[in-house]
Order: C-alpha cells, then sequence, then structure tokens
C-alpha cells in the first residue's frame, strides 16, 4: 500500500472524528494535512514529515499502525494538545478498529 494512501485514509478518519466530537486541535492538525488540487498536502512539510515516519510503501498492519500513532504522538507533542494525546489514547486502545478503517 502507498504511503500516500495511508496518508489520506488517515487523513479521512481522522476527520470523521472530529465531526463525530468537534476536537479544536484536530481541525488545526485536518488543515494542515488536507490534500488541495494538486496532490499535495496543504502543508507541505506535513506530508514530508509523513514520509520521514512511514516512507513510501508499507504493507504491514503493524508498521502502519505505529506509523500512523507515531505521526499523530509528534503533532501532538508540537501543539501541546491533549485533546490530541486522549485521542491517541481511544485509538490505541481500538487499535483493530483503527487499522480496519485505515487499511
Amino acid at each position: 500500500m502507498e504511503s500516500l494512501d495511508i496518508y489520506k485514509k488517515l487523513f479521512s478518519f481522522l476527520e470523521k472524528k472530529y465531526f463525530e466530537n468537534k476536537i479544536d486541535d484536530l481541525g488545526l492538525l485536518l488543515g494542515d494535512m488536507r490534500i488541495i488540487d494538486d496532490g499535495e498536502s496543504a502543508d507541505i512539510s506535513m506530508l514530508k514529515d509523513w514520509y520521514v515516519i512511514s516512507g513510501f510503501e508499507v504493507c504491514d498492519r503493524d508498521i502502519i499502525y505505529h506509523n500512523c500513532i507515531k505521526f499523530l504522538k509528534q503533532y501532538a507533542l508540537s501543539l501541546h494538545s491533549i485533546e490530541l494525546e486522549n485521542l491517541i489514547k481511544k485509538i490505541e486502545i481500538n487499535k483493530d478498529s483503527f487499522i480496519s478503517e485505515i487499511i
């Protein structure tokens, strides 16, 4: 599975969570993550960070999960966001459900 596809699915998952819970910090993250018409991220450094964490192609479910969590934790830390940390904890509790939505 290509890394950009996983990024897009992660975005969709997070967007769904945003509309369910109205987490302000998640809205900030989504604004930077969104893919614009040219196929690039609204914030090019966000997509570059994703590629540094995930590489360009990933096949293993556990690696995909680990990369998504690492990416989210990096931004939770940079935003000093307890809201994002709480969302990550929920994802970790429901790992299998998260993986099935991303893959």
